[in-house]
């Protein structure tokens, strides 16, 4: 929403500086009428005539000038984007839970084999030997 609002400030500065620069970029106040002078071609008078055109000047310039700023301005206002929370969450305890018992089964293992040498053969000449 922010953005959006800056965004329309933006477009009417635009449109008001360029609608004040093409209607004639009046430096003085705003008129409602314009000043014009012709030459009759027959008589070769001059003859001073008013038309009724607004031409905007500095005070239209400078009013949409404020306008724009305000948009501008009120864009900052109202709250932030993120929320802050002002509480603050307390853990939840963790619910105790029972150890299953242990059953026979379970602390039963099974013993570890137990490494023996190789059963060999005697040697002849051991067996000659002792008899």
């Amino acid at each position: 929403m922010r953005s959006f609002i800056r965004m329309i400030a933006l477009a009417a500065l635009i449109a008001t500086s360029l609608f004040w620069y093409t209607q004639g970029a009046h430096t003085g106040w705003t008129q409602r009428v314009q000043s014009t002078a012709r030459v009759d071609p027959l008589t070769g008078i001059e003859i001073s005539g008013k038309l009724p055109r607004i031409i905007p000047g500095v005070d239209f310039l400078g009013g949409s000038i404020a306008v724009v700023v305000f948009l501008f301005v009120i864009s900052f206002s109202g709250g932030s984007r993120r929320r802050r929370r002002t509480e603050q969450l307390v853990p939840l305890a963790e619910p105790e839970t029972e150890e299953p018992k242990a059953t026979a089964k379970d602390t039963e293992t099974e013993p570890e084999p137990v490494e023996s040498e190789p059963e060999t053969e005697p040697d002849d000449d051991r067996a000659n030997r002792l008899t």
